[in-house]
């Protein structure tokens, strides 16, 4: 065994660049207070242009999230236990739409500057399903209506489905919106039209399942599930024409599909490329057929919101900002280092097996440290300079496990030196530069 022994600590980091933890700032006549979930969050909506995102945890916690480059801390908004959540962009403001568990909705304003929240709406109906386009919110009610409204909660439209028939979905993208209606006999679309605040053109009948629904960002491509297949397809908004079939599998001709290999797809990444979620995570694929991203190891259930070309994923506490080529975390991670140690060099953090890094007094690395495999157990070691380290180990021989040797390690030759008895009860090092 070969691990290196120290205190315990607990860290906390920000992938924003900030090590503190969360804090209030101070605007006139009210504190913002800064920090992320205390839970795990399990709904999340993120704006159209993918710069700003609204999350909220399993205990009704809330977070605005000003900014997704880690240059901003999210924000604490007030709030309480939320099915959904849509947000619409309007300068540097953001208005927020939450539905509660009683199926209310509430519209709120936030400042992006950190001022004092806005006015706050709450609609009359109850609603059964909420999405937001880059200016718009979409609520559909109990009455198979759909309510516009703007950034400001204001209704600009109530538009009535057409008789016997029900809004089973909203697919949105940008500015554009389709509602997904079912009859007894067909699954079809009807366009919503925004500039005018009233109904559009009606797609042919759609060969899928009428939720979930996914839309492309150019408005062309509808992907959905295959009623008949149980899997992913792809389609021609306009006129309802399956371009693909089925597309998101790669599972062997021979595979049954059951809960453990089930394929959803969650959204576009771009014109030609979707997303699909499974057990094993996420994927990317090009319309084509072909993998261009193996699994993302997320959960199946995660809430997922797309937004400037890349997918924002709901990971325990924090965001995940994911793409073709990588993943980025945004938010803080508590993790537990089982190895520090304070010299006076630096804090020595200790990584596993015989590995450590010295931090200086900014906590920026110092040095990088690796300690040659020996049979017994590495219980400490000390920076003595850049070049030379004072280590402490186990005797690792049978009958000795608790003799303990002191040896200097020269770094730049990768030498260890004489291994002399060291008869103290200690783990742990003390140096005097003195001797």
């Amino acid at each position: 065994m070969t691990s290196l022994r120290f205190v315990c600590l607990v860290v906390i980091a920000a992938c924003s660049g900030s090590s503190s933890p969360p804090t209030s700032s101070r605007t006139t006549g009210f504190v913002q207070v800064q920090g992320v979930h205390g839970q795990a969050i399990d709904v999340l909506a993120v704006s159209e242009d993918g710069g700003v995102a609204v999350t909220a945890d399993r205990q009704g916690g809330l977070r605005l999230w000003p900014a997704l480059d880690g240059s901003r801390e999210p924000v604490v908004i007030a709030g309480g236990e939320t099915h959904a959540l849509a947000i619409v962009r309007d300068g540097q403001d953001v208005a927020i739409a939450a539905l509660d568990p009683a199926r209310h909705v509430a519209i709120s304003r936030w400042s992006l500057r950190g001022g004092e929240p806005g006015p706050r709406r709450q609609l009359e109906h109850p609603v059964r399903l909420l999405a937001a386009t880059r200016a718009h919110f979409l609520v559909v009610t109990d009455d198979h209506a759909i309510d516009l409204h703007d950034a400001r909660g204001e209704r600009r439209a109530h538009l009535v489905a057409e008789p016997g028939t029900r809004i089973e979905s909203l697919v949105v993208r940008g500015e554009r919106a389709l509602a997904v209606l079912a009859s007894r006999d067909r699954v079809h679309g009807r366009w919503i039209d925004l500039a005018a605040n009233a109904w559009g053109t009606s797609t042919g009948t759609l060969a899928l399942a009428a939720s979930p629904v996914v839309l492309s960002p150019d408005g062309h491509t509808l992907a959905g599930i295959d009623p008949k297949t149980a899997l992913p397809l792809v389609m021609d908004s306009a006129t309802g024409k399956v371009t693909r079939s089925p597309v998101c599998d790669a599972r062997p001709a021979t595979a049954t599909l059951d809960v453990t290999t089930a394929i959803v797809p969650i959204g576009f990444h771009d014109a030609r490329t979707l997303v699909c979620a499974s057990v094993a995570g996420l994927q990317w694929w090009s319309l084509e057929g072909a993998v261009l991203r193996g699994d993302a190891p997320f959960a199946m259930d995660a809430a997922v919101a797309f937004g400037a070309g890349r997918a924002i994923v709901a990971h325990d506490t924090q965001l995940a900002l994911v793409d073709a080529t990588g993943i980025a975390y945004l938010g803080y991670e508590t993790t537990e280092f089982p190895h520090v140690r304070f010299t006076p060099r630096g804090v020595l953090v200790g990584r596993g097996d015989q590995h450590a890094t010295l931090l200086d007094d900014d906590f920026q690395t110092r040095l990088d440290i690796a300690l040659p495999p020996i049979a017994g157990t590495w219980y400490d070691v000390l920076p003595l300079d850049d070049r030379y380290l004072l280590t402490l180990s186990s005797n690792g021989e049978l009958g000795a496990a608790h003799a303990k040797r002191v040896a200097i390690y020269d770094r730049e030759t990768r030498a260890l030196g004489p291994l002399l008895p060291f008869e103290g009860t200690d783990e742990q090092l003390t140096y005097e530069p003195a001797t």
